[in-house]
């Protein structure tokens, strides 16, 4: 399955033109959707629900305030389904997660 684009072509060989026929590309591989991340609680831990492309590589990242660096969480790197749920255990006052897409 692909999806085929138009384009034009151009070959400059740095001085004169050399060639300008239109052409077609088809992109096999399906672009990477932007991922979307949800949370509930569910006792003690904290549900996140990971939507996004299935095979697509993605990672979830977490840090415990909005100054230090991102950490991995967890690296998918083959979503298996989507939405996909993983659990987080609250084990701090705070808390902040984000989902990213890897090309």
């Amino acid at each position: 399955m692909g999806w085929a684009i138009g384009i034009a072509q151009v070959i400059y060989d740095g001085g004169t033109v050399m060639s300008s026929t239109p052409a077609n590309i088809t992109v096999t591989q399906p672009l990477l959707a932007t991922p979307a991340l949800t949370a509930v609680a569910n006792g003690a831990n904290l549900d996140l629900t990971l939507t996004g492309t299935v095979g697509g590589h993605y990672r979830v990242d977490s840090r415990t305030d909005l100054v230090s660096s991102w950490q991995a969480f967890a690296d998918l790197a083959s979503l298996a389904a989507s939405p996909f749920t993983l659990s987080a255990p609250m084990t701090n006052a705070q808390q902040f997660f984000r989902a990213v897409g890897i090309p």
